[in-house]
Formats: C-alpha cells, sequence, structure tokens
C-alpha cells in the first residue's frame, strides 16, 4: 500500500512521541509498504537529518509543510501558535494530492476532520482522547476506517461517547526486542556512573516532567531517602531532562543517594539498564486523564525487553501492560507503598527471574512491526 502519515509534530524529535512516529513507520517500511511523512516545518536544534537521527530508510520521503514555525513566533504565542499551525498544515495538505494513497495515518485528532473527507481511508492512532469539541471529534472517528487506542479504558470511553465500537483497535506502544538483546557489560557502566559494584542500583530513565506535569520523582526521592538510610547501598540512577527539573530534584536528595544523568543518548540509556538492578516507571497521585487513562510508556516496553525487574506506579492503564505476576506495583503518592516496593525488589530477589522472565514473553507481542500489522490488519475486517 501507499501510506501517507501525517502529523503535526517536529521532526526529527527527541522526544518520546518522535521516536513511536519513526518506529511506526519503519515497521510499515519492513512490511512492504511505501511511506510518505508528511510534517510542519519547524526549527529544530538537532543537527542530524530525519534519516540519519532515526537510521529511518531512505526509501521514506519527508516533507515539510509550510515555511514559518509558528510555535516559536512570539507574533502566536501559547495556544495560538498551536491553532496557526494545525491551520496551515491543513492548508499545505490541500495541494499534496492525498487522493493518490491508499491509506492517511494519523496521530493528530486536529487534522481528523479534514482528513476523513478527504475519501481515503483514514486510520487514527490516538493518544489522548480531545478535552474540546469531543461530540465534532466522536463524529470525525466515526468516519475514520479505523480508530487504535492506546488503551482498553479509551477504548471504552471512546464506545461510551458514541464512537462505533466495530472501528475500534487497543493497541499499546511498542518495542523493538532486538535493540535489547543486549545491553553493555554491567561493570563497565557502573564505572561510567561511578557506581559501585555493591550498590543495590534502581534506575529510571525518561522524562522528569511531562507537559509541566510532575512524573512523581519528587515522591520517589522522598521514599529513597528513607531506605538509603536503611542501607546506604541503595541508590538511584536517573536519567532524564528536562535539565531545569533536574537541577530542582537534586537539590531534594543527598549525592551519595542519587546519581542524576540529564538526558541520555539511546545508547545512554541502555547503560542505565545494565548498570541498573530494577528499573522504575514512575507516576504521581493524579486525577489528570494522562495518567488515569490515556498513558502506554514506552519506557516499560523497554525495560519488559531489557529482563530488567520492574517497579511501577499502580495506575490503571499499566494494567493492560503489566500485572502483579510481572511487576512490583506502589500506590502513586503513597511514600510508604513505595519504600515497600524498594523493600521487596531488594529482598525477594528469588522472584526476580520468574517476573521478569513473566514480562519478557508478554512483551513479545508488543514489537512495533507485530503491532502495525495488527493495526493494517483491521482495515479489511
Amino acid at each position: 500500500m501507499r501510506i501517507a502519515y501525517i502529523t503535526n509534530v517536529r521532526l526529527p524529535n527527541e522526544r518520546a512521541h518522535g521516536h513511536q512516529i519513526a518506529e511506526t513507520v519503519k515497521a510499515m517500511v519492513s512490511m512492504g509498504h511505501e511511506i510518505e511523512v508528511f510534517a510542519p516545518y519547524r526549527k529544530n536544534t538537532i543537527s542530524q537529518d530525519f534519516w540519519e537521527y532515526y537510521q529511518m530508510p531512505g526509501s521514506v520521503q519527508l516533507h515539510y509543510l509550510g515555511s514559518t514555525d509558528y510555535i516559536a513566533s512570539r507574533f502566536t504565542p501559547g495556544a495560538f501558535g498551536l491553532f496557526a499551525m494545525n491551520r496551515m498544515v491543513r492548508r499545505e495538505l490541500e495541494n499534496a494530492h492525498l487522493n493518490h494513497y491508499d491509506v492517511l495515518y494519523t496521530r493528530t485528532p486536529a487534522l481528523l476532520p479534514y482528513l476523513v473527507y478527504t475519501g481515503v481511508p483514514v486510520i487514527l492512532e490516538l493518544h489522548r482522547i480531545p478535552r474540546w469539541q469531543l461530540s465534532r471529534f466522536v463524529d470525525a472517528a466515526n468516519h475514520c476506517k479505523v480508530v487504535s487506542c492506546l488503551t482498553t479504558l479509551m477504548r471504552d470511553e471512546l464506545i461510551a461517547a458514541g464512537v462505533e465500537k466495530d472501528r475500534l483497535i487497543v493497541e499499546p506502544d511498542g518495542v523493538d526486542l532486538d535493540r535489547f538483546s543486549e545491553l553493555p557489560n554491567r561493570e563497565q557502566s557502573r564505572n561510567d556512573f561511578n557506581l559501585r559494584s555493591d550498590q543495590f542500583v534502581l534506575g529510571y530513565a525518561g522524562s522528569l516532567a511531562t507537559m509541566g506535569k510532575s512524573k512523581g520523582v519528587e515522591d520517589f526521592l522522598k521514599a529513597l531517602e528513607v531506605v538509603h538510610k536503611e542501607d546506604a547501598r541503595i541508590h538511584a540512577l536517573i536519567a532524564g531532562g528536562p535539565e531545569e527539573t533536574k537541577a530542582e530534584l537534586q537539590t531534594l536528595i543527598p549525592p551519595e543517594a542519587a546519581t542524576f544523568t540529564g538526558h541520555l543518548s539511546q545508547e545512554g540509556v541502555k547503560s542505565v539498564f545494565a548498570a541498573s538492578d530494577v528499573m522504575l516507571y514512575l507516576a504521581p497521585k493524579s486525577t489528570d486523564p494522562f495518567f488515569m487513562r490515556d498513558t502506554s510508556p514506552l519506557k516499560v516496553f523497554e525495560y519488559m525487553a531489557a529482563k530488567k525487574l520492574i517497579i511501577s506506579a499502580d495506575i490503571p492503564p499499566i494494567h493492560d501492560i503489566l500485572e502483579p505476576r510481572t511487576a512490583i506495583f506502589f500506590e502513586p503518592g503513597n511514600i510508604e507503598s513505595i519504600v515497600a516496593a524498594v523493600r521487596r525488589a531488594k529482598t525477594e530477589t528469588d522472584q526476580h527471574p520468574i517476573k521478569i522472565a513473566r514480562a519478557y514473553e508478554k512483551v513479545e507481542h508488543y514489537t512495533w512491526r507485530k503491532r502495525t500489522q495488527r493495526i493494517l490488519s483491521k482495515l479489511s475486517s
């Protein structure tokens, strides 16, 4: 098939959604499809181009839309910039001859009202239910051929809102198993981060904040202080940015209890996995739909693929991926619960191989290629 992947995000992009787009596109190419990507022109601090940054096959074409970065412009601040950019993308797409494609694929609900009326089958990969104009979104979703939801909770809410059940499929995010089949040497990785061989290392790799919201790292650091006083060998290795958040968090914990690396390359993240005994998925106590309904964290799939024991925040959508047989859970925002989870991870070492093996068996279902095959196969169902 000839597929147009249409997005409103900056490409290349150091954030998880850029990586997710790239992996989906590469999966389509590996299945023999012809892919062209449409994305808005954006100013970019990344020096590598789209193909080099993502190791993207040269057969993939990328079309930049427009010549103005409305997000960066001082004339269109905040939400006005996003509105102007989406309007520009829709206008530019009118000249893109979308009727020449077999499928239009997007994860951008703001573009959906235009795309569904092109007459070309549309696949929406939904990462968040829009907060505004829900009835308009539901109408557009019912004109899609497929709506792929990240979580079961998201699908159930869409059905309640009026989206036709037959159009819906639940597909959490995915992972490249080959990328994590071999991790760097454990001792060398520990040396790289100035960690001792006798330390019990709790690793975290990901953003320290999302959309200006806490990821729950502050709560973890409070719990870390408790367990570090009990056993000075317990240490956290925390990778990720933004830099200003990292600087703030470092003031909350003694340096002998935690190492903050800042943003790392993909290879650097693999070294964090190799150096750590346990990996953390953190989330705050929150009623935000992102944490309570929509999230399908890429890092959790990576932890599973790397065969690391996982300590996870117990939030509803995470149970599409993890269960008590595959991870140790804690109650978000509950310091005592986090402390108890860390103690369990340190003492129940006989259970580690069992949970890790079960998690890996499950994650084999979520490779990017298998995930994309299931989404595209829905076109003919």
